[in-house]
């Protein structure tokens, strides 16, 4: 038993070991590794964008793709600063809605995007009046103003896309 316990120790104490010598090879460097859904679904190639919102802009970024099992890595170098340095992580997929999260700090993070599936509708526009749309599963309604072409009210079938959010009132 006493060789047992004393094998679980130092491979323990290598464990530990490596654990920190990974934290020190990411100082300076932003990893996120996570998952791209939209409901249940695992959504594939989708875009994601990891901007530097300090430098604005004309910033450099960092871009990837999710594979065929949804799963992404991205990584950035990060400036050492007193609060970190701020990015913006951007996810756009086709019929989803475009998701933002704000990132901040050295090291790995995991994170799941769960994108809004976008919803479409066909409408005649008016060049006269206002449109009223009401959304029949939720019950969301609100008025679509007169729609503007290149300076002009626009007459003819135009298209709504939206995202339903329900805020968690918990």
């Amino acid at each position: 038993r006493e060789a047992c316990r004393a094998k679980e120790k130092n491979i323990l104490e290598e464990m530990q070991k490596l654990v920190v010598s990974l934290a020190e090879r990411r100082l300076g460097e932003m990893v996120l590794r996570g998952s791209v859904v939209c409901g249940q679904a695992v959504l594939q190639a989708s875009r994601l964008e990891l901007q530097d919102v300090a430098a604005g802009s004309k910033a450099s970024k960092a871009a990837a793709k999710s594979s065929s099992e949804g799963v992404f890595k991205v990584s950035t170098a990060v400036s050492p600063q007193k609060d970190g340095s701020n990015h913006l992580l951007v996810t756009r997929h086709r019929g989803a809605a475009p998701f933002y999260r704000k990132m901040a700090g050295e090291g790995l993070k995991r994170c799941r995007l769960d994108l809004l599936p976008l919803q479409a509708w066909y409408f005649q526009a008016s060049a006269t009046e206002r449109i009223l749309f009401e959304d029949k599963h939720s019950g969301a309604r609100f008025r679509i103003p007169v729609l503007l072409k290149a300076g002009r009210a626009f007459t003819g079938k135009a298209k709504l896309s939206y995202a339903l959010v329900f805020p968690d009132y918990g």
